[in-house]
């Protein structure tokens, strides 16, 4: 499952970012590059490069105020429809949510342009 490796990559990031460190090497024992693209299409990283083999360099923005939410992240399980998503995102105007959809990993945002459910992996 892709949570446990994008729960290492954020607690890793929160770390780092702490310290003001700005590039940060992940290894992970699976492909992360859907959670890493969702992290970098929602503008909390500038990106990440492949070093080796599921060994990732990621680059962290300074002083980014999007990097705040990590200290927030919750991790769930649950399935939700659009419907209940568009009321979810009516209520926590501040929240961001990462959805386990048919076309992939996809950001709340996305999911309500596109008319998507899934399963909400985390709330930001």
């Amino acid at each position: 499952m892709l949570i446990n490796p994008i729960k290492n990559i954020l607690s890793t990031i929160i770390v780092e970012n702490k310290k003001n460190i700005y590039i940060v090497k992940v290894t992970t024992s699976k492909n992360i590059v859907p959670g890493l693209n969702f992290l970098w299409d929602e503008g909390f990283i500038y990106g990440y490069s492949l070093v080796k083999q599921f060994e990732y360099k990621i680059f962290l923005k300074k002083n980014s105020k999007k990097l705040l939410f990590f200290n927030n992240v919750k991790f769930q399980n649950e399935n939700i429809s659009f419907k209940r998503l568009k009321a979810l995102n009516f209520l926590e105007k501040n929240s961001l949510h990462l959805l386990k959809t048919q076309l992939g990993l996809k950001s709340s945002k996305a999911c309500l342009k596109k008319g998507l459910g899934g399963k909400i992996l985390i709330r930001l």
